[in-house]
């Protein structure tokens, strides 16, 4: 991807993200507020368990509603933490957390920058591809998605340069 075609989503890409996520909601809330207020309850006991606080994470997600039947859900990507912290152990403990908060399935993982989820999250082309064609449209998922979310400490740290 060159630079000055998506500077926000080449920085996004070059930033070190510590975990990835797919948080899966059980049933319909309704409103993507009511859907919002449980990933930023989710994402304030992560905080807590790094002993950091709540706008000291560093994060990415967006919210998307797969093809009719299936659940809504939000993949995001986060940093922020105590590099002790990160171990398959603490995934497992942000699944158990997922699921106190919204009683809906959950997968976390530690982040593998070979697997690009940062491009994942924003439907962003392969960096190997140059033409990245989906049945459907270009870079669109299956689904209703809605724009991607970034964190107030995401933004104040891409706009200062230093990520």
């Amino acid at each position: 991807m060159k630079r000055s075609a998506m500077p926000e989503a080449y920085a996004l890409r070059r930033f070190h993200w510590q975990l990835f996520g797919t948080l899966t909601f059980r049933k319909p809330l309704g409103s993507k507020v009511r859907c919002l207020s449980r990933v930023f309850a989710w994402l304030r006991e992560t905080a807590a368990l790094g002993r950091i606080h709540f706008r000291r994470l560093f994060w990415v997600l967006r919210f998307e509603s797969g093809p009719k039947g299936s659940h809504r859900h939000c993949h995001l990507c986060l940093a922020g933490l105590p590099p002790a912290l990160l171990t398959r152990q603490l995934c497992r403990v942000l699944e158990s957390k997922w699921w106190a908060v919204a009683g809906g399935l959950s997968e976390v993982t530690l982040y593998d920058h070979t697997r690009d989820g940062v491009g994942y999250v924003l439907k962003l082309p392969p960096e190997s591809s140059l033409c990245h064609l989906r049945i459907g449209g270009v870079f669109r998922s299956d689904g209703e998605d809605c724009e991607p979310m970034l964190s107030a400490s995401l933004i104040e740290g891409m706009r200062r340069g230093r990520m």
